[in-house]
């Protein structure tokens, strides 16, 4: 069987650039589907159809969608849960650090492309949201 896999990312958005990364470090052949954000197409619409954003990675037909925003896009309880979760998993991503630079200690891999932004962007989303997430508690994260 034929592995079908496909990105709807914007050119503009750092955020699609992340699974690129992956897929071409994996040499895992894709379609690229630009979107264009002012008028979403019927394929985000029907792949993402709670948070209407990009990137989108499909597999198959199946798309896989994204989870650690919804720290900034849930509020109340719903966002409290969400920021332990994200807490648990960075606190996982910190031990993992400790004593190297990047995630497997002599090559960069998938983990530090996942993580690689946080460094350079997680100041602005907590600035524009007023939400704290890494606030000094995971140094090698954020430097």
């Amino acid at each position: 069987m034929v592995e079908e896999v496909k990105l709807l990312k914007t050119w503009s958005s750092p955020f699609g650039l992340r699974p690129v990364w992956v897929l071409k470090l994996k040499c895992i052949q894709y379609e690229s589907i630009d979107e264009d954000l002012s008028n979403k197409s019927a394929l985000l619409l029907q792949l993402n159809p709670i948070y209407k954003k990009i990137p989108v990675l499909v597999h198959n037909g199946k798309p896989l969608l994204p989870s650690i925003w919804s720290v900034f896009t849930k509020e109340g309880k719903q966002r409290e849960e969400a920021m332990e979760e994200l807490v648990e998993n960075l606190k996982l991503a910190e031990e993992e650090l400790q004593g190297k630079r990047i995630f497997r200690g002599d090559k960069i891999g998938m983990a530090d492309l996942a993580f690689g932004w946080l460094a350079n962007l997680m100041s602005v989303f907590e600035q524009v949201t007023g939400f704290k997430v890494i606030d000094g508690e995971f140094p090698l994260l954020s430097s």
